[in-house]
């Protein structure tokens, strides 16, 4: 029996969490740029294979300010702690960890779920990720039902790493490095059930909103200062092109748990 879950994704802003889901889910799903705070909604993307099926929620980058608009993506990330079954905490090994570390640190030590660490961008020249390993072991010992070693209401494995240290994943979202055997530790808190999507679905955003994301990627590459955390796109009229007699793309209707609609779909619309 395959195993199935949601699973959130958080962490600091531009520490590669749309760049990671994208690997993962070997398909272009959120967007990506050097801005912080580009990822402004819930993102799904869908990993289906001989292991199962996760649904991950790629969310918002978490960030220190009391402005009112982050805040409410602060909000986005907390509420998304609620709906998933593991949580994958996505540390960037270019920037020592500070304030906004650890306070996102406290808020994991109240689940109620799993959390998987990972230490991103390794492969970098100015990686240092025995920094996020001394960060996690201070702040989010393996010693509750959050450690990686732990489903909820147990108590962490026998194996579980010394001097109270996380089990800690090292990981490159642009090379793929170390992306296996971080999926396989997320399985592994999964319970055995039936998928929620069809294995063919690699996200269940509608058309128009991933055309959007896509525009505003592109404009946000051309942009500076404040202008890039300024824009909206909003699309008017959208006409799908039919398929070419022979196979080609087409905007293949499906339905998932998310909601009926077109749907991303490998060999479909958006690919």
């Amino acid at each position: 029996m395959p195993r199935v879950g949601f699973v959130a994704i958080v962490g600091r802003p531009s520490s590669g969490k749309s760049t990671l889901l994208n690997a993962i889910c070997g398909h272009k799903i959120s967007i990506v740029s050097p801005t912080p705070q580009t990822t402004r909604n819930k993102i799904r993307g869908i990993l289906t294979d001989e292991r199962g099926q996760i649904v991950f929620l790629d969310t918002p980058g978490f960030h220190n300010s009391e402005r009112k608009f982050n805040l409410h993506m602060r909000e986005i990330v907390t509420e998304s702690l609620n709906e998933v079954e593991a949580v994958l905490y996505l540390l960037d090994a270019t920037r020592r960890p500070g304030e906004e570390e650890s306070q996102l640190a406290e808020v994991l030590r109240s689940v109620s779920v799993p959390v998987v660490c990972a230490v991103n961008k390794v492969d970098h020249e100015d990686a240092d990720p025995q920094a996020a390993r001394s960060f996690l072991a201070e702040h989010l010992p393996a010693d509750g039902a959050y450690a990686t070693g732990a489903s909820a209401g147990e108590t962490p494995d026998a194996g579980a790493p010394p001097d109270g240290a996380q089990a800690i994943h090292e990981v490159s979202a642009l090379s793929g490095t170390g992306l296996s055997q971080l999926t396989s530790a997320l399985f592994s808190h999964l319970e055995e059930g039936e998928y929620y999507y069809p294995d063919e679905f690699y996200t269940d955003q509608d058309p128009g909103l991933r055309i959007a994301e896509i525009v505003r990627e592109k404009a946000i590459s051309q942009l500076k200062q404040e202008i890039p955390h300024a824009l909206y796109v909003e699309i008017s009229d959208m006409e799908m092109r039919e398929a070419r007699s022979g196979g080609g793309r087409d905007g293949g209707a499906g339905q998932g748990r998310g909601g009926p609609g077109e749907q991303g779909r490998r060999g479909g619309a958006g690919e």
